[in-house]
């Protein structure tokens, strides 16, 4: 999961997904020490189709955002 710690969005996605998949890594970009994240923000843009976080993983494949992960939560797809 890629994450910001001032991120309210991150932080409801990271307990649903602890509730059904306790091991799990997050990448929180703002604690990663760059000094552009504006920079960042597009680089991530490029990669996933969107520059806002939470982004979130599985087994290598883009879930999505808040709202896409959530919907896997709710119908337990997420493991």
């Amino acid at each position: 999961m890629l994450s910001k710690t001032t991120c309210g969005f991150c932080v409801r996605v990271k307990q649903a997904i602890q509730e059904h998949a306790p091991t799990f890594k997050v990448l929180e970009l703002n604690k990663l020490g760059f000094e552009d994240m504006e920079y960042v923000q597009r680089k991530l843009h490029d990669a996933t189709g969107s520059r806002t976080v939470p982004r979130v993983f599985v087994g290598g494949v883009l879930i999505g955002g808040h709202d896409g992960t959530s919907a896997v939560v709710v119908s337990r797809r997420l493991v």
